[in-house]
């Protein structure tokens, strides 16, 4: 009799068991999300914009007010859209979240001065048919503070600067690639990815920097590289147009040099006074040149202030820019960005009549046939890959790199822009500080 009973009872268990398994899984019910696009803006709507390749989890809230974890593996693309996956809920939930990280695996994080990554969080209602395809454009408030809206727009739109920077050069890199496959047989380079500290208001009295070796911050570790962009004063009177391309300068900036030290494991050359400064060691001319370079390439292209392209030899004595013919033929930052400058852009028309000079149409000479941005991008491409190659550490083993290794075809028009800068064929600076000849 007792095992009868014994029996009995383990039917009805594995029965009540069964029930209970059958019920809560019948009390879940799927929701697709076929689109969610989450735009940001501060005051007006017409600024809105998305958060891109951010880390997205989803989760939802139970009746208790706990978090529960639905998915974590989603990212936003290029778009700022999330979409095409399933998740199950609740049948008596009714919001879903999204929690964006500005973080990823390919360029890296963005944090504040403590080291934290920014993680937003929003929501969306489930509709009736729990198919979600929908929009949501709104700002971003912490605690009631209305001066949050424009500093959270302004994180998100550093992030998304910082998404277009990285690609905008992968895509250089790959442009010079698809025309000219033979150069990807001694490209040993990869794109890491590398934390970046800002905040908005936050600016403990330093210039942007990069770090090769950082201290410990919050997600950033002991010894690993970071770029750090301070929040500059001029960005508070500023536009988000001109916060973008003051931002964009910086980072750019600081981006390059990140670049050149995985090329080079290192960057020799130490600090400067200024970029019209002249420095005793010509390698810190090149790696602060380079990066200046970027710095204005990045942001304006083509469209660079004109007057800068010849501003070493006609510059005024007083304008916005300094005197900046001092820095003709002499080891300064910007003098090799001016070089750089000349091998990057179009042939002048009417200017600078010595510069045709024009890497890109050296290479490709129908080149303007296929626009100014595949142009551009020609250019920036051809120019990155001969920095990683070379291994350069001055502007002279750049220069000498790309002659001896078929980067310049037209070798008299290359002569001729680096005479129109005071250095001569073989990239070496022809003045010392003083304005005295030098004699190698």
């Amino acid at each position: 009799m007792k095992k009868i009973i014994q029996s009995c009872l383990l039917v009805v268990l594995s029965v009540i068991f069964f029930t209970v398994g059958y019920e809560s899984q019948a009390a879940e019910k799927p929701v697709t999300i076929n689109r969610f696009l989450l735009q940001i803006y501060s005051d007006k709507k017409e600024e809105a914009i998305p958060i891109k390749n951010a880390s997205v989890k989803v989760l939802y809230y139970d009746a208790e007010g706990k978090r529960q974890l639905l998915k974590d593996d989603v990212v936003s693309d290029d778009n700022g859209e999330i979409k095409n996956f399933t998740v199950n809920l609740p049948e008596e939930i009714n919001r879903v979240y999204f929690q964006y990280g500005l973080t990823n695996f390919e360029t890296g994080s963005l944090v504040n001065s403590k080291g934290a990554v920014y993680y937003p969080i929003v929501s969306a209602i489930i509709p009736e048919n729990r198919i979600l395809d929908h929009t949501e454009t709104r700002f971003i408030m912490n605690s009631g503070n209305e001066e949050t809206k424009e500093t959270n727009y302004q994180v998100f739109m550093f992030w998304n600067l910082y998404q277009e920077l990285v690609k905008e050069m992968k895509e250089n890199v790959q442009t010079a690639f698809d025309a000219f496959p033979d150069l990807k047989k001694n490209f040993d380079f990869s794109f890491e990815s590398i934390p970046v500290i800002y905040e908005p208001n936050y600016n403990p009295g330093k210039g942007a920097g990069f770090k090769s070796k950082s201290s410990s911050l919050g997600v950033i570790k002991e010894g690993t590289p970071s770029i750090f962009i301070p929040h500059r004063e001029s960005l508070n009177t500023s536009n988000h147009k001109q916060q973008k391309e003051s931002l964009s300068g910086d980072l750019s900036h600081e981006w390059a040099h990140w670049t050149m030290f995985q090329a080079l494991g290192s960057l020799d050359g130490g600090g400067y006074s200024s970029h019209s400064g002249y420095n005793a060691n010509i390698k810190t001319s090149y790696k602060e040149g380079w990066a200046l370079f970027h710095a204005n390439r990045y942001p304006y292209g083509y469209n660079w202030n004109w007057r800068l392209d010849n501003s070493m030899q006609t510059s005024e004595t007083v304008d916005d820019k300094g005197r900046l013919e001092k820095c003709y033929g002499k080891s300064t930052n910007w003098t090799v960005n001016s070089v750089l400058r000349d091998i990057y852009d179009m042939e002048s028309t009417n200017r600078e009549p010595e510069d045709q000079y024009d890497i890109a149409k050296d290479w490709k000479p129908d080149v303007a046939s296929m626009g100014e941005e595949y142009r551009q991008s020609l250019s920036t491409g051809l120019m990155f890959i001969a920095m990683v190659n070379s291994k350069a550490t001055t502007l002279e083993e750049y220069v000498t790199y790309m002659k001896e290794n078929g980067f310049v075809k037209d070798k008299i028009r290359f002569d001729i822009i680096s005479v129109l800068n005071g250095v001569d064929h073989l990239g070496r600076f022809t003045l010392d500080q003083n304005g005295e000849r030098i004699n190698y």
